[in-house]
């Protein structure tokens, strides 16, 4: 309320084992964050969300496939998250329920790639949609850009370095 001069902690317990990746501040009031929350013996996957500035948070399950790496709200209700496997998850309803989809594989002209590391999403509308990562062919390691106009349907990719 005063512009960042002063500042309150609040991590609640229900909340613990949430990485310490950013969190998504969507509005003054809203914030969303992905993570990993010990639950009895079993790691679920949840977003981590506050709709009243970090007073109180909440958890929901994600329906994902591998790990949350990052997220991105356009608002308190779009938003895409990635996961570590490369599947970009989108909502229109601030994460009550989520459309997933695999991101295309791309092929270098250096070489086969052997493995992906995404690393960051970024969608400030809700449509258009950053991928940034890694890649691995033979011992060289290349960073990408992957780029949807379209909310997912369709990609395009830009290979940095040596590939």
């Amino acid at each position: 309320t005063d512009g960042g001069a002063t500042w309150t902690a609040n991590q609640p317990s229900s909340v613990d084992g949430v990485g310490p990746a950013r969190i998504q501040v969507t509005t003054a009031p809203q914030m969303r964050q992905p993570g990993v929350v010990n639950v009895s013996s079993a790691a679920e996957q949840v977003l981590v969300s506050s709709d009243d500035g970090g007073a109180s948070f909440s958890t929901a399950a994600l329906p994902v496939t591998g790990p949350p790496v990052a997220d991105s709200f356009a608002d308190g209700s779009h938003g895409v998250l990635l996961t570590s496997d490369g599947h970009i998850w989108r909502t229109a309803d601030g994460g009550a329920t989520w459309q997933g989809f695999a991101l295309p594989r791309f092929v270098s002209t250096a070489g086969r790639i052997t493995s992906y590391n995404y690393r960051a999403v970024e969608s400030p509308d809700g449509t258009n949609i950053w991928v940034t990562g890694s890649v691995f062919y033979g011992f060289v390691q290349a960073g990408f850009i992957e780029h949807s106009t379209d909310g997912g349907a369709t990609w395009s990719v830009q290979l940095l370095g040596g590939g």
